[in-house]
C-alpha cells in the first residue's frame, strides 16, 4: 500500500522516520524534511518498514547517488545524503547515543574525513550460480556487481577479471572471494577464493597472475601463488597483512586516527594494546613508550605481529596470544600508565573491564566502531575515570557507520 509522509528525522541507521495514523515509518532513502511517496513493505508490530517510491518534496541536503547498484546493495546506506549532511548525520548520531543511554555530558569534538569514494582496501564477495557480487539489502539474495565505487581501483579490476573467469569457466565451485590491496604505488592484491574444482585451478592462478598487481593467490587458505603476506607501509613502518589478519579498510582515515592515538600518548610511558590485531597500534605507539604489550586472539595476527617488530626493528614491544579476557590478569608490567582498546563490534568484556579497574592506568585511549557498546562499557568505567573527550573518525563514508576514539583519564 503507498501513502505520501513527511520525514521528520532520521534515526540512527539513516532511515527517514514519518507517521502513519500515529504509527512510526522507517523509510529508507528519505531525509529529514522531504516529502515522499512510500511503499509499506513490511508490518512489524509497534513499526512498518517502507522503501521510497517518489520524492515530491527534495531536500538541499539530497544528492544524486553515483553507484548504480545503490538502491539493492547492502553495503552503503547514506550515499543519497550529501557529504556534510553525511558527517553531521554521523556526528548528530553519537551524540543521539550518548545522550539516550548515558547518563553524564561528554565533548564530541568533531569528526575528522578525508576520503568518500574508492578508498576500501578489502572486500568480500559471494558467488552463487556464476553471479558474483554482493548480498541485497536484508536479503540472501545474490546480485551480479562489477565494480564498487567504495573500493580501490585494483580491487575491481581484479573484480573484473573474476567476472570474466566465472563467466567463462562453469562448475568452478567459487563460493567466496576476499579480495585486499595494500598501499604501495602499484596497489599490490591478495585474492583469497574458498574453494575450487580441480579441473579449473590451473587456469585460475595462471590467469590471475598474470597481472602485475596481484601478488598473492590463496585457495582454501592455502598459498598457490607469490607471497604469504601483503606489505602497508604507514608511519615510516611496514606491516605484514595476511589474509586473516585486521587491518583498517581506509588507509588515509586509519594514519588520521592513528596520529590521534599517538597524540594523546605521553613520552616514555608504558602501554597495553588490547585486540592488537598485527600489532599496527602497537608498533606506532612504541616510538613514545617505554614497553608496549599487545593482546590478540588470531594467530595468524601474533604471527603477523612477530614478523613486523622484527622487520622494523621494534625492540620495546611485546605479544601474547589468546582471549583478552584470559590473559589481561597475566600482564606484567609495572606501572602501566596508558591501555590502549579496539574491541570488535560487540564491545570489551565485563572481566576485562573489571580488571582494567583494578589496574587503574592513569589514561584508556577506547577505539571503537559501534556507539552504543561504547557507551555500556565506558559506564563500568565511571567509578574511576573521566571522558576527557571523544573524536568521531569517517572511517566508513557512504554508510551510517562511524569510528570513535574516546579519550579516558583517570579521576
Amino acid at each position: 500500500m503507498e501513502y505520501i509522509v513527511d520525514i521528520l528525522r532520521e534515526n540512527d541507521e539513516g532511515l527517514g522516520i514519518a507517521k502513519i495514523d500515529n504509527i512510526t515509518v522507517f523509510v529508507s532513502d528519505a531525509i529529514k524534511g522531504e516529502r515522499v511517496k512510500i511503499e509499506v513493505i513490511d508490518k512489524k508490530k509497534n513499526y512498518l518498514l517502507a522503501k521510497q517510491k517518489e520524492i515530491l518534496k527534495k531536500s538541499s541536503d539530497r544528492v544524486d547517488t553515483p553507484c548504480k547498484y545503490y538502491s539493492i546493495c547492502g553495503g552503503c546506506d547514506i550515499m543519497h545524503m550529501s557529504h556534510d549532511k553525511q558527517l553531521d548525520f554521523k556526528l548528530n548520531r553519537v551524540r543521539h547515543i550518548f545522550k539516550k543511554l548515558y547518563d553524564k555530558e561528554v565533548n564530541i569534538e568533531k569528526i575528522e574525513s578525508l576520503n568518500s569514494f574508492n578508498y576500501r582496501n578489502k572486500v568480500v564477495l559471494r558467488v552463487d550460480n556464476d553471479i558474483l557480487g554482493f548480498y541485497k539489502h536484508g536479503t540472501n539474495e545474490l546480485f551480479d556487481c562489477n565494480k564498487c565505487i567504495v573500493s580501490s581501483d585494483n580491487i575491481n579490476k581484479t573484480i573484473e577479471i573474476l567476472h570474466n573467469f566465472i563467466n567463462n569457466n562453469k562448475n568452478h565451485n567459487i563460493k567466496e572471494v576476499m579480495i585486499r590491496q595494500n598501499n604501495d604505488t602499484i596497489g599490490k592484491v591478495m585474492v583469497c577464493i574458498d574453494d575450487i574444482n580441480k579441473c579449473w585451478q590451473e587456469k585460475f592462478i595462471k590467469e590471475l597472475s598474470s597481472y602485475k598487481f596481484i601478488e598473492s593467490i590463496y585457495i582454501n587458505e592455502k598459498l598457490v601463488y607469490g607471497k604469504n603476506n601483503l606489505l602497508i607501509n604507514m608511519f615510516d613502518l611496514t606491516f605484514e597483512v595476511s589474509p586473516k589478519s585486521f587491518f583498517q579498510i581506509n588507509e588515509l582515515m586509519t594514519k588520521c586516527l592513528y596520529s590521534y592515538v599517538l597524540d594523546n600518548i605521553d613520552n616514555g610511558s608504558n602501554a597495553l594494546d588490547l585486540y592488537c590485531g598485527t600489532g599496527t597500534i602497537t608498533s606506532i605507539i612504541s616510538k613514545k613508550c617505554n614497553k608496549v604489550i599487545g593482546i590478540e586472539v588470531i594467530k595468524d595476527a601474533i604471527y603477523n605481529a612477530n614478523k613486523n617488530i622484527l622487520r622494523n626493528n621494534i625492540k620495546t614491544v611485546g605479544f601474547m596470544c589468546g582471549k583478552v579476557e584470559d590473559l589481561i590478569d597475566d600482564i606484567n608490567i609495572k606501572k602501566l600508565d596508558v591501555i590502549v582498546m579496539d574491541p570488535p563490534r560487540s564491545g570489551s568484556d565485563k572481566k576485562t573491564l573489571n580488571t582494567i579497574c583494578n589496574i587503574l592506568p592513569k589514561k584508556i585511549i577506547y577505539i571503537s566502531c559501534n556507539p552504543v557498546t561504547l557507551v555500556r562499557d565506558l559506564k563500568q568505567l565511571d567509578d574511576y575515570y573521566d571522558i576527557k573527550n571523544i573524536r568521531l573518525f569517517d572511517m566508513f563514508p557512504q554508510t551510517h557507520h562511524v569510528e570513535c576514539v574516546c579519550v579516558l583519564n583517570k579521576r
